[in-house]
């Protein structure tokens, strides 16, 4: 099986993702992961110039990774990195949890340190909380077209009861 999880900041793509990874025991990638390994977050990786090559880095190592037979992915990153693994994907899961649910998500998520990237700062994940806010309504146009464009692969989630039900059925099924 081959899943890639997507959805706005803060709605749980990577609890998700970690969870049905550890339930099928396959490979999971972790796109903000990359982004951060090959300096992505870094400041003198701001330039044009520098975030086409921190693009390219994500997107080599997102393509060798779903080369395997299974997988589970989660992040949107960027547009053309998603497009890539959506076609390798078997199936597609959009987390659509309402933005006051992952603006408390994310807060929450940034006072329990443990979970967080040790690269941010516990400043650098407040500020990040009006960057979840201005990416929903800039992104929400390309998620719709992105989901148009692979509508018989996608799974849409639109609570945590629906989550935990998806978990349900894919354990019975495993």
């Amino acid at each position: 099986m081959k899943i890639t999880i997507i959805g706005h900041a803060g709605c749980g793509k990577s609890w998700l993702s970690g969870r049905i990874a550890k339930k099928l025991g396959v490979p999971h990638l972790h796109l903000d992961q990359i982004w951060m390994e090959v300096g992505g977050h870094l400041p003198e990786n701001r330039s044009d110039e520098a975030k086409e090559r921190v693009r390219q880095e994500v997107l080599k190592k997102a393509d060798a990774f779903t080369n395997q037979d299974s997988w589970v992915s989660d992040g949107w990153y960027n547009g053309a990195v998603q497009k890539i693994i959506a076609v390798k994907a078997d199936q597609i899961i959009f987390i659509d949890i309402p933005l006051w649910k992952r603006v408390l998500n994310h807060l929450i998520r940034s006072c329990n340190r443990k979970d967080r990237h040790a690269q941010l700062s516990f400043w650098d994940d407040l500020k990040f909380t009006k960057q979840l806010i201005v990416r929903t309504k800039k992104w929400q146009p390309y998620f719709d077209d992105f989901l148009q464009m692979h509508v018989s692969k996608v799974v849409v989630l639109k609570s945590r009861k629906e989550i935990g039900e998806y978990i349900k059925v894919l354990e019975s099924d495993a």
